[in-house]
């Protein structure tokens, strides 16, 4: 069954995981794992909104993915929302998702499918981000500094946390819009970071499947080598008519009962024949 979101400022969403937040949430509070957000930039050089950056609150956090609460289809209709109408007709939009979570306290693993008996985290969350990618060898550590990046479980805030910040201290929380900064959006300054950040292999375009990771590692050092925990958490799309999918792992199609009588009685042929065979060389 789909969910349909609108990312209005004053919808009253009902989400996986409950009620949303009426404010953005940036993951530096333990026990408060961040708001997933969404920031669309305008590329388009014949556009008044050129430079121009949009971000919104998805209604989801951090917790709801990296925990898998999040099983069933996600949809967001940006087309509903006010502060979007002026990116809309744009030639050359690009995207990005992320969220994050600074732990306060020395963590353990205890999320999809990780478990441990010692981890007292309030929201029984492993540190880390969740972010779009091609592929897990985009966070090598040598290429994207994921330590700033995501934010270690001793209290660093984290690049991801930063930039949830940043947005807050312009006034927005829940979405909205920013005017670039001289030459340079939003959006550039603060979350691509230039070619060394996390973000560098992270901006998707219009109609492009942006396959959406969870990545940690309670115990990252400085290696150059892929963190422990990079786990595809499979992908989000942002369409031409600006609507924003979630897209869940494939459930298993269970095998119709036909096939499985067929295989029964294909069993029951085989060993039927090798009975007549035994019989014919006893004889």
């Amino acid at each position: 069954m789909k969910k349909l979101y609108q990312l209005a400022a004053l919808a009253s969403l009902t989400l996986v995981a409950g009620q949303a937040s009426a404010t953005l949430v940036n993951g530096k509070t333990s026990g408060q794992p961040s708001s997933v957000v969404l920031g669309v930039v305008d590329r388009d050089q014949n556009s008044a909104n050129f430079g121009y950056t949009f971000v919104a609150d998805t209604g989801l956090n951090y917790s709801d993915f990296v925990n898998g609460k999040v099983t069933s289809e996600q949809n967001w209709d940006l087309t509903k929302i006010p502060a979007f109408a002026s990116f809309i007709g744009s030639t050359n939009l690009q995207y990005s998702i992320v969220g994050a979570y600074s732990l306060q306290a020395s963590g353990a693993t205890r999320n999809l499918n990780r478990d441990a008996a010692t981890f007292g985290d309030p929201a029984d969350t492993q540190w880390g981000v969740v972010t779009l990618s091609q592929s897990a060898g985009d966070f090598n550590l040598g290429k994207n500094n994921l330590i700033e990046a995501a934010g270690q479980q001793t209290g660093s805030t984290g690049r991801v946390n930063s930039w949830i910040n940043d947005i807050l201290s312009k006034g927005i929380t829940t979405n909205g819009v920013l005017a670039p900064e001289g030459t340079d959006s939003f959006f550039d300054l603060y979350f691509t970071l230039g070619s060394a950040s996390l973000f560098a292999n992270q901006i998707f375009s219009l109609d492009e499947t942006a396959p959406f990771w969870w990545i940690s590692d309670p115990n990252i050092g400085t290696s150059n080598a892929l963190p422990k925990i990079a786990q595809e958490l499979w992908s989000f799309k942002l369409t031409s008519d600006y609507q924003l999918a979630y897209a869940p792992a494939p459930a298993a199609v269970p095998l119709p009962a036909a096939v499985w009588l067929f295989g029964t009685a294909l069993a029951g042929l085989l060993g039927l024949g090798r009975r007549k065979a035994g019989l014919a060389t006893a004889a």
